[in-house]
C-alpha cells in the first residue's frame, strides 16, 4: 500500500498550473502512460495471485483427500473438502494476496481515471485561455484610472453594470 506521502505526491498531479498549460501538456501523456503500464502490471499480478490461490486450493483439496485425519476430518465430502480448505493458513495467505493485489488494481485505475479527468480539465482550461478568460482589464487609451472607476460606477447606478 502506498505511504502517506506517496499518496499525497500522486495528488499533486491532479493540480493544473495555469501559468504553464504548455508544460501541464508536455508531461500529461507521460504521466498517463506511467499508470497505465503500472495498472496493466497490476492486473498481471492480480491474475498470477488468482491463478496462485486456485492452485493452492487444489494442492490443499488432494492433500485433505488423502489424509482426511490429518485434517481432523472422518467422514470427506465435497463441502468438507472445501470448507476445509477455506481455513487452510496457504490458503487464506494466498487469498490475502488476491485481495491485496485487487486494491492495487482498483487504486491504479482511479488514477488512471483521474489523468483523464486532468485532460479535460486542461482541455478546458486552454479554451479559458484562449477566450482571454484570464486577462487583464485593459484601461482604454485617454481615461485615467478614476474616470474608469467613475464610469463603473455610473454603470452600476443605472443597472447596466454588474
Amino acid at each position: 500500500m502506498n505511504s502517506r506521502e506517496d499518496r499525497i505526491e500522486d495528488e499533486r498531479l491532479f493540480d493544473v498550473d495555469l501559468r504553464n498549460l504548455d508544460r501541464e501538456w508536455a508531461r500529461h501523456p507521460k504521466q498517463y502512460h506511467h499508470y497505465r503500464m503500472c495498472l496493466a502490471d497490476a492486473r498481471a499480478e492480480h491474475e498470477l495471485a488468482k491463478a496462485n490461490r486456485d492452485l493452492v486450493a487444489a494442492e490443499l483439496s488432494l492433500e485433505i483427500r488423502r489424509e482426511p485425519a490429518r485434517f481432523g476430518l472422518v467422514k470427506i465430502t465435497e463441502d468438507t473438502v472445501e470448507k476445509t480448505v477455506l481455513i487452510q493458513k496457504r490458503y487464506r495467505e494466498a487469498q490475502d494476496q488476491v485481495i491485496n493485489t485487487r486494491h492495487a488494481v482498483d487504486v491504479l485505475e482511479g488514477m488512471a481515471s483521474a489523468l483523464e479527468h486532468k485532460k479535460k480539465a486542461l482541455e478546458m482550461e486552454v479554451q479559458l485561455f484562449l477566450a482571454d478568460y484570464f486577462s487583464e482589464p485593459r484601461n482604454p487609451k485617454g481615461y485615467s484610472r478614476e474616470q474608469m472607476d467613475e464610469a463603473m460606477y455610473q454603470a452600476k447606478k443605472r443597472g447596466d453594470g454588474r
